[in-house]
């Protein structure tokens, strides 16, 4: 399914997605039949080289965790586990908390 905007910075994801557009950004595909749940982030920072996206992971069985989705130079992608409500409030923090994880457990395009 795609991306439903929902303003100021509210978007709704569902299952695994390609991206058209550079920095996932575009038009998105549905790349496989995985639903698991839906993210909605309600709230995006950015600097120079980070960006991070604080949201609510909620699955198929109604089980939420809290989410953040972060994008670091060379469209690398990591997912962090959160608390609700978040344990990691400031994009310093999520940036103290990316310095621990091994490079080969993001994304990259």
């Amino acid at each position: 399914m795609h991306a439903a905007p929902q303003p100021p910075w509210r978007w709704c994801y569902e299952g695994v997605l390609t991206f058209g557009g550079g920095e996932c950004a575009g038009a998105s595909r549905l790349a496989g039949p995985s639903k698991l749940g839906a993210v909605s982030f309600d709230r995006s920072e950015t600097n120079g080289g980070l960006a991070a996206h604080w949201g609510t992971f909620r699955t198929v069985t109604g089980t939420r965790f809290g989410a953040i989705w972060t994008l670091r130079p060379a469209n690398l992608l990591s997912l962090l586990g959160d608390d609700i409500p978040t344990s990691q409030p400031s994009l310093s923090a999520v940036s103290a908390s990316l310095a621990t994880v091994p490079a080969d457990n993001c994304f990259v395009r």
